[in-house]
């Protein structure tokens, strides 16, 4: 793993979280704070009117049943000696209209009032110099008032300051005297509207806990807010803006630090091995992409189930075998979202702003597509009946690209009607589905991370049905009933999809998971999985894991949900009998997927907001295996210890009971230091092994029956792609491993929640394309011992069939029971009692079986298990079951 010191300017360590927001305490060196108020309550104003007043400010409304607008206006307050008078505020409007708004104004000394705001859409921090105001002035007075015609529009006023300078009485022309030192106004507005929601107003770091007025390296720093803040939109910062945020901290807290030698020293090139040194640019294809070639892996449930089980040569005897191929990085991003769709011939990839199709085998590009926005669905959906590949945006669009030409077919918003995309309140962010011409849409939304409208909230998830071919609107089900204001709050709201759905096609049905509500009043579809009718959107049945859970991450300390989302898909197995799910508090359930009854539950973690179980499982015949994170706020801050009672690890359950029937808590060395690895990412499983990936950027594998550790492979190191651009990996989450044929896809790199810390590898952006050597395709994981094809007997003398039963030497089916369970367990159960596939436990005619087998399976790879491999496989079920 690349040492913490070399790679801290490019995972900028804490910046990446730590540069999110700021504030002020003291604009510039020669001003003082004269005047405070937060508006919490009234003591130094008067009020008058419709308003109410609470913990976020004083909420100006229209006047109803005779009352007045809202206004309120302060207690003279004493200016006189001051000159350069500033003052800031925050404010915000909801619902007024164009001929309607809210107003700032002063007066001084009683005189007429001078207006410095007058605005129907003002929405966050305000800062104006007072002009004009006579030395000799003895008091200022503040008034802030509303012009709006209902009860239900308003103007929200909180924190105000006012400052001046003093002047020097000694020698106002002393040179010792710094003066006021360069303007930072311009920082500190970008600061209180970009930053200061999650590091505080005075950089203190709440509510996120990363301070930011600690000195910190100011080139390093205006970088990484440069390239990755806020997190949810790094293009709102432009270069300047990243600029005057970092000088106005370090002028503001940093002190006199030198800037450019902070405590922990960065080298500003990470250096060390480069994973694939020297591997010359493929270039673009000479031929096109093949929509006749077979699909390995597509969604990040790989199925219309979400079972995350793939039909591939790797198995538990080759698994360590697996080698490193080539890296498709991506350009200006730190972090790889996505998993891609796999076909023999061709891999559907995303960038940031951009989808790339390139060759599975020898990296060259077939074509590049470019979106306004970030695209940051879960999975990349290829349907090659109608030549499509879908993905989604930040801004809560959808993507229908041709899978030949890279060119755009079809996009269109698909967030609430009456919402606009550029006020990016929904995004995307769970993967798509497609069935009989249907693509299945989850929606999510931004108000998590940052309140779009005051008060809070007004947004809320929904599933949406379009014609995949033309992009017409089929149906929607909305999570919740449209937002209404509640006095200081409005909903309710929330409940984002933000998981895969998955869909049962003998049930006609589509089953989804939802987060929590952001704002009162909670609804009975918060943290549930819900049925619905995949041709109507009708609402069939409804579980709900627990009520009353509202939270977001601006809320204040009334609102003490949990956030224990559904994030996993819901998996359907065995034979469509039964469905299981898992929620960020740590525990899996298994439903009846007919009427959402609970079969059973069990509790694998203590949970977290980011997991407990945060991405899907995956399941065979007779397992759901499953990653727990028990990721708490020390992911994003050192300093803060996880909790005792933490499990992450890795575990398998049996699908019947819930009961464990393993699990593996694998830690890993960070700075001499040991450490459990935590499991965020999507799990997967192929034949006998289960993949996993850790945070620390490590995959895992393990052997399906038992849990034992197979291989791993570290994708935390810097790496040249196989597109000419040099890149690195990082934290491993979200879609976690790939599988395709003979090949692992893994996705390496996550910003979303800080840099690399002793938990995390931090921001990376490749995807590691690793194979098995030729070799091993297809694989037989060992000579038999004994050769069982029947056309080739081992004695003269015996029959054609050499394992006749009189035969008085009992033969050996050791060989057929592991061939069984690395190509056939996962599909037909551990005791060929059937699973997603039909049951093999009864008799059945051997010679049929054997070239059924050896022509037709595993399904997606037939070949890989040749004459001699399916022999041995019916002569261990004939002798175990026949």
């Amino acid at each position: 793993m690349m040492d913490n010191r070399q790679r801290s300017l490019r995972h900028a360590g804490m910046l990446v979280i730590a540069l999110g927001s700021l504030t002020l305490s003291n604009t510039l060196h020669a001003k003082e704070l004269i005047f405070e108020d937060k508006l919490d309550s009234l003591q130094q104003f008067t009020d008058s009117g419709s308003l109410s007043v609470g913990s976020n400010g004083v909420r100006l409304r229209g006047g109803f049943w005779g009352s007045s607008d809202g206004a309120i206006t302060s207690h003279p307050i004493q200016i006189e000696g001051y000159q350069n008078l500033e003052i800031s505020f925050q404010h915000f409007t909801n619902r007024l209209d164009n001929d309607e708004s809210g107003m700032a104004a002063y007066s001084v000394d009683g005189s007429e009032l001078v207006t410095l705001s007058s605005t129907n859409s003002a929405n966050g921090n305000a800062t104006f110099a007072l002009s004009g105001i006579p030395q000799n002035a003895q008091t200022l007075t503040l008034h802030f008032s509303v012009d709006t015609s209902s009860f239900f529009e308003s103007y929200r006023v909180q924190n105000i300051k006012l400052k001046g300078e003093r002047p020097d009485p000694t020698d106002p022309t002393d040179p010792t005297d710094p003066g006021e030192g360069p303007d930072v106004t311009a920082g500190q507005q970008q600061y209180l509207f970009q930053c200061a929601s999650c590091h505080g107003e005075t950089a203190e770091g709440d509510p996120i806990g990363v301070p930011l007025n600690v000195p910190l390296n100011k080139a390093a720093a205006i970088t990484a807010t440069h390239n990755t803040m806020p997190p949810i939109d790094p293009s709102a910062c432009d270069l300047d803006c990243a600029t005057e945020i970092v000088e106005y901290l370090a002028l503001t807290y940093w002190g006199d630090t030198d800037p450019e030698e902070p405590t922990d020293p960065v080298d500003p090139e990470p250096t060390g091995p480069i994973l694939g040194e020297g591997t010359p640019d493929a270039g673009r294809c000479t031929d096109s992409v093949d929509l006749s070639a077979p699909i390995l892996s597509n969604s990040l449930g790989f199925d219309l189930e979400n079972t995350r089980n793939a039909v591939s040569a790797i198995n538990s005897s080759n698994v360590d075998q697996l080698e490193f191929k080539f890296a498709h990085v991506a350009p200006n991003t730190e972090s790889k979202r996505g998993a891609p769709a796999v076909t023999e011939q061709a891999v559907f990839v995303i960038g940031s702003n951009s989808l790339h199709a390139f060759n599975r085998t020898t990296g060259c590009e077939y074509w590049q597509y470019e979106s306004e926005f970030e695209l940051r669905t879960s999975s990349v959906l290829y349907e090659p009946s109608i030549g499509m590949v879908f993905v989604g945006d930040r801004d809560g669009s959808v993507h229908a690209v041709d899978a030949k030409s890279g060119q755009l077919r079809w996009k269109d918003f698909a967030g609430i009607d009456d919402s606009e995309p550029s006020q990016a309140r929904q995004m995307l962010t769970g993967g798509m589905l497609f069935h009989d011409g249907k693509l299945i849409v989850p929606v999510s939304s931004i108000e998590v991370f940052t309140p779009i409208v005051e008060p809070c909230c007004d947004n809320h998830g929904m599933v949406r049905a379009y014609d995949a071919l033309t992009g017409m609107d089929l149906w929607q089900y909305h999570t919740t009933e449209a937002a209404m204001i509640y006095g200081d709050f409005q909903g309710p709201s929330g409940a984002p999809v933000w998981s895969t759905p998955t869909i049962d096609v003998a049930r006609n049905s589509v089953y989804f998971g939802t987060g929590q509500n952001y704002s009162e009043p909670a609804t009975m579809t918060s943290d549930a999985i819900i049925a619905v009718d995949l041709d109507t959107g009708k609402e069939k049945w409804i579980f709900q894991a627990r009520t009353g859970d509202v939270w977001t991450l601006f809320n204040d300390d009334s609102l003490t949900g949990l956030d224990f989302d559904f994030g996993a898909s819901p998996i359907l197995v065995q034979d469509g009998r039964t469905l299981i799910a898992g929620d960020k508090s740590g525990t899996v359930y298994s439903l009846n997927p007919e009427s959402g009854a609970l079969n059973w539950k069990r509790q694998l973690g203590v949970g977290s907001k980011l997991g407990g179980v945060h991405w899907n499982m995956a399941a065979d015949a007779s397992r759901v295996y499953v990653g727990i994170a028990d990721k708490a706020p020390a992911l994003i801050d050192p300093d803060i210890a996880m909790p005792d009672e933490e499990r992450p690890g890795v575990f398998a359950l049996d699908l019947n009971t819930g009961d464990i029937l393993w699990e593996q808590h694998p830690t890993h060395m960070y700075q001499g230091e040991e450490f459990n690895s935590s499991f965020s990412a999507s799990v997967a499983v192929t034949n006998d092994v289960v993949f996993a990936g850790s945070l620390d950027g490590v995959m895992h594998a393990f052997k399906s029956s038992d849990g034992t550790p197979l291989w791993t492979f570290d994708t935390d190191t810097r790496v040249q792609g196989i597109n000419g651009i040099l890149g690195s990996g990082g934290t491993i989450d979200s879609v976690g491993p790939v599988i395709g044929g003979s090949n692992l896809l893994i996705n390496s790199g996550y910003n979303v929640f800080g840099g690399e810390t002793q938990y995390q590898g931090g921001p990376g952006n490749a995807t590691f394309v690793l194979g098995l050597p030729e070799s091993s395709e297809p694989t037989d994981p060992e000579e038999p011992t004994d050769p069982v094809d029947p056309t080739e007997p081992t004695e003269p003398e015996e029959p054609t069939d050499p394992v006749d039963p009189t035969e008085p030497t009992e033969p050996d089916f050791t060989v057929g029971a592991e061939l069984y369970e690395q190509q056939c367990s996962g599909c037909h159960g551990d005791q060929a009692q059937g699973g997603t596939f039909p049951a093999l436990d009864q008799a059945t005619d051997f010679e049929g079986f054997v070239g059924e087998t050896t022509d037709t399976m595993p399904p997606r790879n037939p070949g890989s298990c040749d004459t001699q491999c399916a022999t041995a496989i019916a002569e261990y079920l004939r002798a175990t079951y026949w």
